[in-house]
């Protein structure tokens, strides 16, 4: 996409390299696995545990809260 195209360009990184973080399976999530990028759930807005598997995207990681992320790496 365009918006990803910019930002790799202004941050001087590849898609690979590059971590989307939501709370969407439907946007967040489709949209960096589409653009090749890491995909972090976070359950604390609309998306809960039960909404995953059953063909829903699936993310690279998944955390509870937003100050998770961090420990991912």
């Amino acid at each position: 996409s365009v918006m990803v195209e910019h930002a790799i360009e202004a941050l001087h990184c590849q898609p690979g390299a590059a971590i989307v973080v939501g709370d969407g399976l439907d946007t967040d999530i489709v949209f960096g696995t589409r653009t090749g990028m890491t995909t972090v759930l976070v359950l604390s807005g609309r998306t809960s545990r039960a909404d995953l598997g059953d063909g829903a995207p699936s993310p690279d990681h998944v955390v509870g809260a937003i100050g998770d992320v961090i420990d991912l790496w």
